[in-house]
């Protein structure tokens, strides 16, 4: 069976807007996350969609829903979807976790996959998370399945798929107005970034990779 998989990120939220860190907290969208997310919802129906899945926090059950009344399928929620557990971090601004918290803010960017923040999660734990929650949904009938989520979790799950390392994995732009279209071939997985208003583009959206030098 050919599969298609489309891997679409939450609208902007408040939090976004303002620089601090969400993780699994709540956040309301923006006005301008609502238009993204009814943009983005009319170009992934415009590709055809036999399945919806979505992580159960507010921003992305807001987001979900001009899918869902576009293409008249409800959505499953999942709480492996969820985004990452920030810890002691979540509903801090980034700009005051970088001096409340710097050196462990200096070891998460420096290995941001491995690395565990103060009761935190770190991407292993996504990918391990995000990768048992895809062996499910694969294990069904459907052929096109969207799945509403969140950047980091996103980010993990298309490493699981196309065995990314995790510098390429982290150079992926998951932008709150673009999606990921993931195509199941007979030699793999491969997939494009798309744009709601402009269309596809390769996966890192017509920018160079990460260097693995």
């Amino acid at each position: 069976m050919t599969r298609t998989l489309y891997f679409i990120r939450h609208g902007q939220t408040e939090w976004n807007a303002e620089r601090r860190m969400q993780g699994q907290w709540e956040s309301d969208l923006t006005e301008l996350g609502r238009e993204q997310a009814e943009r983005t919802a009319i170009a992934v129906a415009e590709l055809g969609v036999d399945a919806i899945y979505a992580s159960p926090l507010r921003r992305t059950r807001a987001s979900v829903k001009p899918l869902c009344d576009l293409t008249g399928r409800p959505s499953t929620f999942d709480d492996r979807l969820k985004e990452w557990r920030a810890g002691d971090w979540s509903g801090n601004l980034y700009a005051d976790i970088v001096t409340r918290w710097p050196e462990e803010w200096a070891a998460w960017r420096q290995d941001m996959w491995r690395y565990r923040p103060p009761n935190a999660e770190n991407f292993d734990d996504l990918k391990e998370r995000g990768g048992a929650f895809l062996n499910d949904v694969l294990a069904t009938k459907d052929s096109r399945i969207a799945i509403v989520s969140h950047g980091f979790i996103t980010r993990a799950m298309i490493a699981h798929l196309l065995e990314l390392s995790p510098e390429y994995a982290l150079g992926l732009e998951t932008a709150n107005d673009t999606f990921f279209c993931l195509y199941q071939q007979t030699s793999g997985w491969c997939g494009e970034r798309h744009d709601a208003d402009t269309g596809p583009t390769d996966l890192f959206g017509g920018q160079e990779p990460p260097s693995l030098a």
